[in-house]
């Protein structure tokens, strides 16, 4: 079990460096998950709506990490494509 958590662990944080964009979405995603469950006992076990504010939230924490994904990929692309072509 020990492995498999340090394992996630490496896979989520990167091997050599942490990139805090990464962090930050999983701890947001994960707050929120657990906030929500609270209140779903809390509340007798009925499904409740997540706030506007929440969602929001959660969406530009995931766009924003989506976003840079996408630039640091895009830019090694790139970069590949201009070494095949030399």
């Amino acid at each position: 079990m020990k492995q498999e958590i340090k394992g996630f662990a490496n896979k989520l944080f990167g091997v050599g460096h942490v990139s805090m964009m990464r962090v930050l979405t999983f701890f947001v995603v994960v707050d929120i998950m657990v906030v929500w469950t609270i209140s779903c006992i809390k509340s007798g076990f009925t499904i409740q709506d997540f706030p506007v504010g929440v969602v929001g939230i959660f969406l530009s924490v995931v766009t924003g990490k989506a976003v840079q994904r996408f630039a640091e990929n895009g830019g090694e692309k790139k970069e590949k494509e201009e070494d095949k072509q030399c």
